[in-house]
């Protein structure tokens, strides 16, 4: 037990938290085995991945926009194996749209994760550009605030708990519990490679 409850402090320790969101007793009741690992090639793919991708962002390639889609493909599609639950919205439709009351702005996400039943949403998704600060607000928006309040508020008034925002290296995850207070995770791709066990809990 020690050693599983050691696996969990650890990761948390290399992973940026706020608020209630995760406990090594939570984890150790959800995980009482530890952590999955991640088999050899698939980690071999993603860092493969991550490598070009990275390259790109640091030469500004004439390619980026592409391979900044392909490597966000790469997580969502092939690692996290979301690819059949996963869905852009009809923003013709302006469906899961956010207005808030005097601003005149609106915020919906890029994509969905919803249930392979029923087509819920269970998960909104926010994809930022590589230099993308997300606590930054965009002052020449309507509405400046940080991209993580916006996803909160864009949870809440659908009643979808999770969110998450990525620009390729970070990757954060919001739980926006509707009555109660937020809170979010963020890992660095930069350290799945570095740190196993932060690539596993992103897993």
């Amino acid at each position: 037990m020690r050693r599983k409850l050691s696996q969990h402090t650890e990761w948390l320790s290399l992973v940026e938290t706020s608020g209630p969101f995760l406990s090594v007793s939570v984890l150790e009741s959800v995980f009482p085995q530890g952590l999955e690992k991640v088999d050899t090639p698939r980690k071999q793919r993603l860092r493969s991945a991550y490598e070009e991708w990275r390259d790109s962002v640091d030469e500004d390639d004439s390619q980026l926009d592409k391979l900044h889609e392909a490597w966000l493909r790469e997580v969502f599609d092939e690692f996290l194996e979301y690819k059949d639950s996963i869905r852009t919205p009809n923003k013709e439709e302006k469906e899961f749209t956010f207005n808030p009351i005097d601003h005149d702005v609106v915020f919906s996400p890029d994509l969905i994760l919803q249930d392979s039943q029923n087509k819920t949403p269970l998960m909104f998704i926010s994809v930022c550009s590589p230099d993308t600060d997300f606590e930054k607000a965009n002052n020449k928006d309507d509405w400046p605030v940080s991209l993580p309040e916006k996803m909160i508020q864009l949870c809440r008034s659908y009643n979808v708990r999770l969110g998450m925002i990525t620009n390729g290296e970070q990757w954060m995850l919001i739980n926006a519990p509707t009555g109660s207070s937020s809170s979010q995770v963020s890992w660095f791709a930069r350290l799945w490679f570095q740190e196993p066990f932060t690539l596993q809990a992103f897993q």
